[in-house]
């Protein structure tokens, strides 16, 4: 049981087991990252950033006769144009803000058209109208063109926290005159809780309020990065309705806010604290620790100098961004037919669209395609995907705009000052026929600096916030959503890929071509995801899963190379007594493959002759002495001089082969040369016996010595606890069984044909001695006695060391 443990932990410890565990404990890493923290939230809005920036909307090109051409993206409305007050409009009408006249004549000059089928499908005008004029006539003018015109939108500012309480009155009343003009959103479904509320609220004066044909909010919510990428479409305003003590507050009060409101308090920190009805007694209980604890209490005049905590309710107020309402009023759909899923999306059904030729509206459709193959597509419906808080993601289609004539232009931009300084009076007969404008929305802000705090900063760069509004416009009308799959598939994604290179990495032996394919990864899967974002609009998540996928190949690289650490040790500790030391380096380098596999060696065996005899003669310790000598002096001649692998010692036997674990195309010659040398040391031995002993030895020693080449089963082999790195099969028992020949022939080195037919060119000396018959072979044996080498053998093992070293 012990046992299988110990086999259980060792394969789970190996780099291929364990790697892929490593990949397991990163990929979990990284997910409780993302749940516990904004980090890969961030490191992916800036990959969307690296996206936006790469994406080619607008391509102006020369042609041969030097005429700039430009081809914008079909995802691009057409129908969209912004009137810019810009430098040339600021020098014919003088300092910003002017005169609301001029605004009039802007809004005349739509509306006063011959053919009313070529008018406008709606005006914003991206300017604030919350205070009265400096001359009450303005007003009047400007209110008068509104009404004439009949498709003005203007917009409502919504604020954090609630403006003057002296005003409190005036701005609800404002709010309630667009209301009552065009309504609010009130097919609300899904979590409302996780809405941002707003508790302050300007809009327009009433008059315009009541004149204007639609109205939406203007705020956008930036990212930490203090960059604006998305739009709350639907925004939630909370208007105040009443005030209760905290003790007087029990279950089941109505606080008349009907379907739509909330509770909230004051905390400490100056901010509302929302508590979402209906309360639950756990609810209740909830918000009363949290305010006796956080609370900022007030003094309560009915109790004299005494302090008390009070709770408001409001009555919420779905407001929607300006961008949805001009993008309801090109739909002709009004905010009844809205119907938003915070958490989901926002759901447009059967959208139309004014066609001026026709002078009807028609089923909508957007376009597909590249230029010359371009398609147009019905669209049913208009879901715009949103997130929790009823925020979409802006799909910007370019750069700023320029508003000077040659510029690049994302959205066309004109001159505020072309069309209000060409407005013509209300007689009919002196109204031009078309000003080209029909079924387009047109949206009239700043485009100049200084103009007005209006700058904002979006993944491409500064823009202009007339221009954010139809970037948002431009999402919705031309159903062009960034689509987000669900987190569970970037999940999928990143366990998928993780998993695979710490697969590949544990496997690979190479670790350099590991790496070059993390750095092929890194590039095709980005152009995979630049591909996608701009073809599909799918943004898949793509800093965490590599930034994974690379934490991941660290690990596994930093384990392997501390298994590999540990392995040569192993490998030292293993072959180090039976091998040479630069043999034992470069396996430490490249380590053999644990388990047997078939290798052309030549094995070795050699014997004492008369082992016996000699033994029965000495002490047991002048035993020992005598065959350690003579051990040493043959292992340090097969090992060091000829970088064999020693197999193993059979009392005064050596089994020995060249080959493995290393490699040696020559091993057939080194065995031979290491056989005649060992001749030459034992002769050397036996003079040292002699002078040692006085001439008094009575025999000297005499080995015999078998040589085979051939493919052996070389590698770890013994039980689960004892291995030994050993070669096994036919070849071993051909050399083991010339060494025993030897002694019928009465000579001391037999090689076998085979080892003959790779040595033959070399400049050794034999003799062909017989053909016989081997036990345990059917087919006989050519046998041939090795007698010297025409060479120096002393030269070779200078050599050998040299080529080993």
């Amino acid at each position: 049981m012990l046992g299988s443990n110990n086999r259980a932990l060792r394969v789970f410890l190996s780099p291929k087991v364990f790697g892929l565990f490593l990949g397991l404990i990163v990929f979990g890493f990284f997910m409780f990252l993302g749940q516990t923290t904004d980090v890969l939230d961030n490191l992916e809005t800036q990959v969307m950033d690296l996206h936006f920036n790469l994406k080619r909307s607008l391509v102006r090109e020369n042609n041969q006769e030097n005429v700039v051409t430009e081809r914008r993206s079909p995802k691009i409305s057409s129908d969209i144009v912004l009137i810019g007050i810009e430098n040339k409009t600021l020098d014919a009408f003088g300092r910003w803000p002017f005169p609301r006249s001029h605004h009039a004549d802007l809004l005349n000059s739509f509306t006063r058209i011959e053919n009313q089928n070529e008018r406008e499908s709606a005006v914003l005008l991206d300017i604030l109208f919350n205070d009265v004029a400096d001359r009450a006539f303005e007003d009047v003018v400007l209110l008068d063109a509104i009404r004439e015109n009949g498709r003005v939108s203007l917009q409502s500012q919504l604020f954090g926290q609630p403006l003057s309480s002296s005003r409190e009155d005036e701005f609800n009343r404002r709010l309630y005159a667009l209301i009552d003009n065009y309504g609010e959103i009130t097919d609300i479904n899904g979590d409302v809780s996780t809405v941002n509320a707003y508790y302050g609220i300007e809009s327009p004066l009433i008059p315009y309020g009541r004149a204007i044909s639609s109205y939406g909010h203007a705020s956008y919510r930036e990212d930490k990065d203090k960059t604006y990428r998305r739009q709350q479409l639907v925004s939630r305003y909370s208007e105040q309705i009443g005030e209760y003590r905290l003790e007087d507050i029990s279950l089941g009060m109505d606080f008349g806010t009907g379907d739509l409101g909330h509770l909230a308090w004051f905390s400490k920190e100056g901010v509302y604290v929302p508590v979402e009805l209906p309360l639950t007694a756990d609810s209740l209980a909830e918000m009363q620790k949290e305010i006796l604890r956080s609370g900022l209490p007030r003094v309560d005049e009915s109790e004299g100098e005494g302090e008390a905590y009070y709770v408001t309710a409001f009555k919420d107020h779905y407001i929607p961004a300006i961008s949805l309402t001009l993008a309801l009023q090109y739909f002709n759909k009004t905010l009844d037919d809205v119907e938003v899923h915070f958490g989901s999306h926002i759901l447009i059904s059967s959208p139309t669209r004014w066609d001026p030729d026709q002078g009807a509206w028609v089923p909508y459709a957007v376009p597909e395609g590249s230029a010359g193959r371009r398609t147009m597509r019905r669209v049913d419906e208009i879901r715009i995907p949103i997130d929790e808080a009823g925020n979409m993601l802006i799909n910007f289609m370019g750069r700023r705009s320029s508003p000077e004539p040659g510029g690049l232009q994302t959205f066309p931009v004109r001159s505020y000052a072309a069309y209000a300084s060409s407005a013509r009076g209300s007689d009919p007969d002196t109204w031009p026929p078309t000003k080209k404008l029909g079924g387009k929305i047109l949206m009239a802000g700043a485009f100049t600096l200084g103009m007005a705090d209006d700058e904002k900063t979006t993944p491409l760069g500064l823009m202009f916030g007339v221009e954010i509004h139809a970037n948002a416009l431009n999402t919705i009308i031309m159903d062009n959503f960034i689509q987000r799959p669900p987190s569970w598939v970037n999940a999928v994604i990143m366990l998928a890929i993780v998993s695979i290179f710490a697969f590949i990495t544990s496997r690979m032996k190479n670790i350099g071509w590991s790496a070059f394919i993390l750095v092929l990864f890194f590039i095709i899967s980005f152009f995979t995801v630049t591909l996608l974002f701009e073809f599909q609009n799918i943004l898949i998540d793509w800093a965490g899963p590599v930034l994974a996928v690379f934490v991941t190949y660290i690990a596994v690289v930093i384990f392997r190379v501390l298994t590999a650490e540990r392995d040569k040790r192993q490998i030292k500790n293993v072959f180090g007594q039976f091998i040479s030391p630069s043999i034992v380096d470069e396996l430490s380098v490249s380590p053999p493959e644990l388990g047997g596999e078939d290798v052309d060696v030549t094995v070795f065996f050699s014997d004492i002759r008369g082992f016996s005899r000699i033994s029965e003669r000495l002490s047991a310790q002048e035993l020992v002495s005598l065959l350690n000598e003579y051990l040493t002096d043959m292992t340090n001649n097969m090992v060091d001089d000829y970088q064999g692998t020693l197999d193993k010692y059979i009392g005064d036997a050596i089994m020995a082969f060249w080959g493995a674990p290393q490699p040696q195309e020559d091993h057939a010659v080194r065995a031979c040369k290491c056989a005649l040398m060992q001749i030459k040391l034992l002769e050397k031995l036996n003079d040292r016996l002699v002078e040692r002993s006085g001439g008094e030895v009575a025999e000297k020693l005499d080995i015999g010595i078998g040589i085979n080449s051939g493919t052996c089963m070389v590698g770890y082999m013994g039980s689960e606890g004892r291995k030994n790195y050993t070669a096994m099969g036919d070849t071993v028992n051909l050399a083991s069984r010339l060494e025993g020949v030897n002694k019928e022939y009465r000579t001391r080195i037999l090689v076998s044909e085979d080892t003959y037919e790779k040595i033959k060119d070399e400049p050794f000396i034999l003799r062909e001695l017989d053909v016989i018959r081997v036990k345990g072979r059917n087919r006989p044996v050519n046998i041939y006695e090795l007698v010297d080498y025409d060479g120096n053998l002393e030269e070779s093992i200078n050599i050998a060391r040299e080529q080993a070293g």
